[in-house]
């Protein structure tokens, strides 16, 4: 869940708020910038050979539903890792 206007109009209270960000799994609510920061990875040269990448900036929040999967491949990173080291180096997003 993204903090948006519409989000703030659906849960108005700080208390609401609170008991909603305790479900998400990284404790927080998503800011705009946190889904804008993937665009910007996917508009770029670092991705230039992905393809047919589903990315959820949610918090954790869909893992949850979908249940605790493993990556196959293994602790390589993959691309999440590749999302990460990007991220990290655009903090200032």
């Amino acid at each position: 869940m993204i903090e948006t206007d519409s989000y703030r109009e659906d849960v108005p209270t700080p208390e609401l708020r609170k008991q909603f960000e305790a479900t998400i799994p990284v404790r927080k609510m998503g800011r705009p910038r946190d889904a804008a920061r993937v665009a910007v990875f996917l508009a770029g040269p670092d991705s230039d050979y992905m393809t047919g990448m589903t990315f959820a900036v949610d918090g954790g929040s869909l893992r949850i539903l979908e249940g605790d999967r493993r990556n196959p491949r293994g602790n390589d990173g993959g691309v999440p890792g590749k999302l990460e080291a990007f991220l990290k180096r655009h903090e200032r997003l």
